[in-house]
Formats: structure tokens, C-alpha cells, sequence
């Protein structure tokens, strides 16, 4: 009866010991986890909504041409999302492109982009953090091309859609706690199946490309 008394006292004090020793454990890393989302702008539960893109135009001339070349790009790309855990960013991601040019031959073309997004932010302070993002998703394009020979225009339009991905790497700069300022390179490329139409004449090709850009970005977001 004492041995067994004395066992089921050491198996009770071990068990007693056991669950100290976790609730410490656990009261440490609650701390850690606390000290860890107070610490950085980029924490669980927040929502993060941001607009970044380019605008560029330019103009040049030639001494043989009567008018010079205008081209004109546009890109925006829009992000929300929530951190699902302390600095890891789960959303969706839409992204436009227009470019534009004019002279002997006119082209526009357009570029759609929309997919789900997921960013890391690598750095704890509260002060900003480099980050990384990867978004998979569906694209649309569409291309036209225009020469005009003698007051006849022959013009040339693409149009198709398939799989893209963009991936990113930059900083992110925290003007306050809810507002950033984000700088950064991405590079992105996309696999399109596409009909290219070819007037007067009404010719069609079907036509499989892959493309690809390399780009400098910016801006803001707002964290909620």
C-alpha cells in the first residue's frame, strides 16, 4: 500500500511539475507572439489594401520624319488581402497594363492580370520590411497594329488569354502604422493562347507564346 501510495504521489507531483512546466511554456511564447504583433505593422488579422503601378511617356524625333514618336505605358495593380499569421499576407491581386505608340506604325496593346497573392514580410521592427510575393493567375491580352500605306490601313489584332505569374521583391516603408510606402522589382511571365486577325482580308492564325517583363514599382498601402 505505500509503494503504491508513493507511486501515485511521484506520478501526481510529475504531472503537477508537467503542466507547470507547459503553462510557463505557453505564457512565454503568448508573450513572445504579443510582443512580436505589437512590435510589427504586418500582424495577424489586419487587412491590407494597396495601389501601386508606373505611368511613363515619351517623345522623340528624327530629322527624316515629318512627326516624331509618341508612346504612352500605364500599369496599375491593386492588392488586398489579410495576414493570416504575423507578416504572411493571403489576398488577390489585379493587375492593368496599356501601351501605347504612334508614328509610321500605330499600336495599342492591353494587358489584364487577376489571381490570388501571397507576400511574406521577412523583418519584425516596426519601422518597415523587405517582402516578397508570388501570384499565380489568369491573363487576358489583346494587341493591335496599324500601318497606314498610302491611305490604306492594313492592321493586324491579337487577342487571347492563359496562366501568368508575378512574383516581386522590395521594401516596405511604414510612414505610420496603418499606412506604408512600398518600392520594389517584379518579374513577370505568362503562357497565352491567342487568334491573331489580319484586315482587309480577314486572315486568321492561331498562334502560342510565352512572354515575360521585368519592372521597377511603387506605392502605398493602407493596413485595417
Amino acid at each position: 500500500m505505500n509503494s503504491t501510495f508513493m507511486t501515485r504521489r511521484v506520478i501526481l507531483l510529475s504531472v503537477l511539475l508537467v503542466s507547470v512546466g507547459l503553462l510557463r511554456l505557453n505564457t512565454a511564447y503568448s508573450q513572445d507572439a504579443d510582443t512580436n504583433s505589437i512590435s510589427t505593422p504586418f500582424r495577424k488579422g489586419r487587412w491590407l489594401t494597396g495601389l501601386s503601378g508606373t505611368i511613363s511617356s515619351n517623345t522623340s524625333s528624327l530629322d527624316s520624319a515629318s512627326n516624331g514618336l509618341i508612346s504612352n505605358r500605364y500599369n496599375l495593380q491593386l492588392t488586398t488581402g489579410i495576414f493570416v499569421r504575423d507578416r504572411w499576407l493571403v489576398g488577390l491581386s489585379f493587375s492593368a497594363e496599356k501601351n501605347g505608340s504612334k508614328q509610321f506604325v500605330e499600336r495599342e496593346s492591353e494587358f489584364l492580370f487577376i489571381g490570388p497573392i501571397s507576400s511574406y514580410y521577412f523583418l519584425k521592427g516596426a519601422t518597415g520590411s523587405i517582402f516578397g510575393s508570388f501570384s499565380p493567375g489568369f491573363v487576358l491580352i489583346r494587341d493591335r497594329t496599324a500601318i497606314d500605306q498610302g491611305g490604306m490601313i492594313t492592321q493586324e489584332i491579337l487577342t487571347g488569354q492563359g496562366f501568368g505569374v508575378i512574383a516581386q521583391l522590395g521594401y516596405s516603408f511604414v510612414i505610420h502604422d496603418r499606412i506604408t510606402f512600398d518600392m520594389g522589382m517584379s518579374v513577370s511571365s505568362s503562357w497565352i493562347n491567342a487568334t491573331r486577325e489580319s484586315e482587309p482580308g480577314g486572315t486568321r492564325t492561331i498562334e502560342n507564346f510565352q512572354q515575360g517583363n521585368v519592372a521597377f514599382s511603387f506605392g502605398f498601402n493602407v493596413l485595417l
